[in-house]
């Protein structure tokens, strides 16, 4: 059963803030880590998952809006500390952006040595935490489509990656796990 919806400063909303929040600080304060992510003119395929995500961000972001934690439930505490963790790992591979210090290289480190996507993945286990957190049921269902879609971009972005890296990339490929795990040794 969805919960009573009503607007709040304890709502969802907080989960997307913090997912909204590193792109512009990145485009403010290292342009050129987005620039070296960058593949140029994305295809069409590509411009309708972006498309597909931005839909999905803007009717996530409202539906939050109105949508409360379930504070002092078992819902709640269930789920804040799986939505703290997905937003921990989503943090550390942000920061392992602002720090990257080659950017000729594929990133590899940070959250990047337990994942090859730790923004999807911190991403999926942040908003599955905070569908638990205000049990809801229609928020774990955007959360899953969102990253349905991610796992379609991961694909190209991996394939694009060992186009511009080449071997090194490869390596990588070869020793880290694409959603989460330890590293295989080379």
């Amino acid at each position: 059963m969805e919960p009573q919806l009503g607007l709040g400063l304890w709502n969802a909303w907080l989960f997307f803030l913090y997912y909204w929040l590193p792109m512009p600080l990145l485009k403010r304060f290292r342009p050129d880590v987005l620039a070296a992510l960058s593949s140029g003119e994305p295809d069409a395929g590509e411009r309708r998952r972006r498309g597909m995500t931005w839909l999905l961000l803007l009717v996530g972001l409202g539906y939050s809006l109105f949508l409360p934690l379930q504070v002092g439930t078992s819902w709640f505490y269930t789920g804040m500390p799986i939505a703290l963790a997905g937003a921990a790992f989503f943090g550390w591979a942000v920061r392992a952006m602002i720090v990257w210090p080659d950017l000729g290289e594929p990133l590899m480190s940070g959250a990047y040595r337990l994942s090859r996507h730790p923004l999807y993945f911190g991403e999926a286990v942040m908003f599955v935490g905070a569908a638990i957190a205000c049990s809801s049921i229609l928020l774990m269902l955007f959360g899953v489509v969102s990253f349905t879609v991610h796992v379609r971009s991961a694909v190209s972005e991996e394939a694009e990656c060992l186009e511009r890296h080449g071997e090194a990339y490869a390596r990588y490929l070869a020793r880290t796990p694409r959603w989460f795990g330890l590293p295989r040794r080379d």
